[in-house]
């Protein structure tokens, strides 16, 4: 209370928040005289704001309820307090505290003014969701080259599959612009302890991600025609027949640098043998990259 000036009923001992005391506190600064019977334009406009906001936030109101009349008496009052520090104690501890923060900071109290009250504006709206927009948007997609693979699964498999102890093994058909990342992130979902990976067993480049997923999906039915699929892109074949209809698919096998050297010994101790392993390989049709619609599943 102002002595001399009464407030008015509903405000006598009102609580303020913080934002409502920044916006108190700026008027208080920036204004020479400050009349509760004549509020000044500034004062009149944050008493419609805090006004609004008590009334959409639901807290007890009345008419006199930050009326100009109540926001100029509360101006009044701290910029009092400015003058003379022994007023502070009558405006409170959170008056307190704010005035402390920003006394001889006026750059931090403007900015601080400028948060509180967009905080009040939306406190103050009748409705908190966006503005609505209507209009058109554009999405372009690029078509990257896309590698499709054929991954199998090592180590101790039959933890996961019992059909692995009849001779199969467990593969799995995809395609991906990165295989080494693909690899690493399907690997990465197993437990150390079980001793399992997934290794890249044949892979084919592709011009385009949708030539590639059409080779995917072609290999997925010649898949589930042959009985090999266990669901999904998974499927559990023998070896050397998978093999067949990967090449036919023309896919390539992807050799590791121990069996490159296995094989590079075999081979030169039974060349006749791999003569014939080779045009037995030439003889077998290829299809050309980036051609999914060629390839042929018999």
């Amino acid at each position: 209370m102002i002595e001399g000036v009464p407030d008015p009923p509903s405000e006598r001992g009102a609580v303020w928040t913080r934002e409502e005391l920044v916006m108190a506190l700026r008027i208080a600064v920036s204004s020479d005289g400050i009349d509760p019977d004549r509020p000044s334009f500034a004062v009149v406009t944050l008493a419609d704001l805090l006004s609004r906001a008590v009334l959409q936030g639901g807290r007890p109101s009345s008419p006199w309820t930050r009326c100009p009349r109540a926001v100029a008496l509360k101006v009044l009052a701290i910029r009092r307090a400015l003058v003379e520090p022994a007023r502070l104690v009558r405006l409170g501890r959170e008056a307190v505290s704010v005035i402390g923060q920003f006394e001889g900071r006026l750059d931090r109290l403007r900015a601080a003014s400028v948060e509180a009250e967009a905080l009040l504006e939306w406190r103050a709206a009748p409705s908190r969701g966006p503005v609505p927009s209507e209009g058109a948007f554009r999405v372009d997609r690029t078509a990257d080259p896309s590698l499709v693979y054929a991954l199998r699964l090592e180590g101790g498999a039959t933890t996961l599959a019992a059909g692995t102890a009849e001779g199969r093994d467990l593969f799995k058909i995809g395609r991906s612009g990165d295989l080494r990342r693909r690899t690493a992130e399907l690997n990465w979902g197993f437990p150390s302890t079980l001793g399992l990976r997934w290794v890249p067993f044949s892979a084919s480049p592709m011009m385009t991600a949708e030539a590639a997923h059409a080779l995917e999906q072609s290999l997925l039915v010649g898949i589930a025609s042959r009985g090999w699929s266990v669901g999904g892109e998974f499927a559990m074949a023998r070896v050397e027949l998978i093999g067949e209809l990967l090449v036919d698919a023309g896919l390539q096998t992807i050799m590791r640098p121990a069996a490159a050297a296995r094989r590079a010994k075999v081979e030169s101790v039974n060349p006749g043998g791999a003569r014939q392993r080779r045009s037995r390989s030439a003889a077998a049709p290829r299809t050309p990259v980036g051609r999914a619609s060629a390839v042929s599943l018999k």
